[in-house]
């Protein structure tokens, strides 16, 4: 999960999520990412430097272009932490049951 927030400008962030999901999608595409990038800041922040925050928008729309773009079966963009929590659930659950499956098949030989 890489949930990058309103709460910093999260351009070092964005670069390793994007890093970080093409490395371990090339390495073993069994894995699930839920990526959340609000596109938008706490006020606090655009007012301390506007200039990184411009970039940050930037780089955060451009984030979110690109994945869409990429369009990964493992790789679920959400708008929210509450629809990050909703989506890791049921990819835990899903999960559970191909480890079930999994268990079963290996018992029944």
């Amino acid at each position: 999960m890489f949930p990058i927030t309103s709460e910093t400008y999260g351009t070092g962030s964005l670069a390793e999520t994007g890093f970080s999901i093409l490395n371990a999608i090339k390495l073993e595409n069994r894995r699930d990412f839920v990526i959340m990038i609000e596109q938008q800041f706490n006020f606090e922040l655009l007012n301390n430097n506007p200039l990184a925050a411009k970039e940050s928008l930037r780089a955060r729309a451009l984030v979110v272009q690109h994945l869409k773009k990429l369009n990964f079966s493992n790789v679920y963009l959400v708008d929210n932490l509450e629809q990050m929590l909703e989506v890791s659930i049921v990819l835990w659950k899903s999960c559970s049951i191909k480890n079930e499956i999994k268990n079963f098949s290996i018992t029944s030989k």
